[in-house]
């Protein structure tokens, strides 16, 4: 290690600049060497007692108290921890910024493009593409539509049909010019939005206009696609809405249904063997009075208050069809082309 001291120190009255000059490198073990060369850098400025020297060394690394950022540059920060101050002074707005946020007991991480402010540990954001051909304000219930450029395309939700709402992703959290990117939220609270004649804790759904959301419960035919709960409601733009998206499923979509050739008036009947819910044509059912007739697939049936019983022309036996009041049930799984009836 060398240091040298350029300058002169008359008396202690006597203000002289120095330049301190710290130099040198260690070989292995610490042992004195020549192998590095390592120049610290360069202190000067006026320095009359050790304060100034110490203030001089401060302005160069300022560890605390600082009254100004520090610059690493490209290097990197290697610490056993990282303590942030939980009242901080300063709120950053720059992209790539954290601090500590008070209120909701995490920190804040200052999004690209400055305007969202992920809150770790509860918030969630995607990045995506806006290509609807119109920009898309902060707050709008949107979908995924597709892809571009790496990133998720959407669109704005709507509850009136199965393709604008199954793919309900969340809010958009800043407003979204069209050919840009922006930021929205899939889960955790979404703040300063529009909760004007909404309670807090009434559930949020996805409206039947494009983009918007109501606590009132869509009905059918409408799909209903639950969004969150309302946090700070009753506000014009400073509400509060917990985002937690749930599409709902239609019958086909659950995991225990196989549905296949949709018929009218199918039923869902659970088969032993395979374990599945599956659609099957209804029974038969038709309401009559004594002594009339109807027609099923080619045969007649004339009601009598008895039982009726199926026969093939054989004579066997095949089903028997259940008589309630005055309503006849008939086994769907008679072909009634290849039997007769016989009414006893």
């Amino acid at each position: 290690m060398k240091i040298t001291i350029e300058g002169n120190v008359i008396d202690a009255t006597t203000r002289s600049t120095l330049q301190i000059v710290l130099s040198g490198a260690r070989g292995p073990k610490g042992d004195p060497g020549d192998g590095l060369g390592v120049t610290w850098g360069n202190i000067t400025g006026t320095l009359s007692t050790q304060t100034d020297l110490q203030n001089a060394l401060n302005a160069k690394v300022p560890y605390t108290g600082a009254t100004q950022d520090v610059n690493l540059g490209e290097y990197g920060l290697l610490t056993g921890n990282i303590e942030f101050d939980q009242t901080p002074t300063n709120t950053p707005t720059a992209a790539g910024s954290m601090y500590y946020i008070d209120a909701d007991g995490t920190l804040g991480l200052v999004l690209k493009g400055g305007n969202v402010i992920s809150r770790v540990g509860e918030t969630q954001h995607v990045r995506v593409y806006n290509n609807t051909g119109a920009p898309i304000a902060k707050g709008k219930v949107v979908a995924i539509a597709g892809s571009q450029g790496q990133r998720p395309t959407i669109i704005l939700a709507d509850a009136d049909n199965e393709a604008l709402s199954k793919d309900t992703i969340g809010f958009t959290a800043e407003s979204i010019a069209n050919g840009a990117e922006g930021f929205v939220m899939i889960a955790g609270m979404l703040t300063n939005v529009s909760t004007s004649g909404m309670t807090d804790g009434a559930t949020v759904y996805l409206s039947t206009t494009a983009g918007e959301y109501t606590t009132t419960q869509p009905t059918d035919p409408a799909h209903l696609v639950i969004l969150g709960f309302v946090v700070n409601g009753g506000s014009g733009g400073a509400g509060s809405i917990y985002v937690k998206i749930d599409n709902g499923y239609e019958i086909e979509e659950l995991h225990n249904v196989s549905v296949s050739n949709i018929a009218d008036e199918d039923l869902l009947s659970y088969e032993s063997s395979s374990q599945f819910w599956k659609n099957k044509p209804r029974r038969y059912q038709q309401t009559f009075t004594s002594g009339t007739s109807f027609n099923v697939t080619f045969a007649t049936i004339k009601f009598q208050p008895n039982s009726i019983r199926v026969y093939k022309p054989t004579g066997e036996e095949v089903s028997v069809v259940t008589t309630i009041s005055d309503k006849v049930y008939i086994q769907s799984n008679v072909n009634l082309l290849d039997h007769v009836l016989k009414i006893t």
